[in-house]
């Protein structure tokens, strides 16, 4: 099982004071279930190595004109391992 973990850091809160509602949400994971699940990932990629650092970049770069706040992407293999990308404020790729 790979988890992945969305980090967002708004300008401003929504009225009820969040940075999005959870149901907003739901888009991403359809196409997490359709895209990703079940799905040999080096076909999804096309030619990119799916690693767990590309895996995080790729979905960043896939959904942050979706989620503007988006700041960073976790990808969890196991409990002990992980990847996560944040964009560098000058736009570099910086996968952790």
């Amino acid at each position: 099982m790979v988890v992945l973990e969305l980090s967002a850091a708004p300008e401003d809160l929504t009225l009820p004071g969040f940075v999005r509602d959870y149901g907003d949400l739901s888009a991403f994971q359809k196409w997490v279930d359709g895209t990703l699940d079940h799905r040999h990932l080096n076909d999804v990629l096309d030619g990119v190595n799916p690693s767990a650092e590309n895996i995080a970049m790729w979905l960043h770069e896939r959904w942050v004109k979706e989620f503007p706040e988006l700041t960073a992407v976790r990808v969890s293999e196991t409990p002990k391992t992980w990847a996560t990308y944040r964009p560098s404020l000058g736009g570099a790729h910086t996968p952790e």
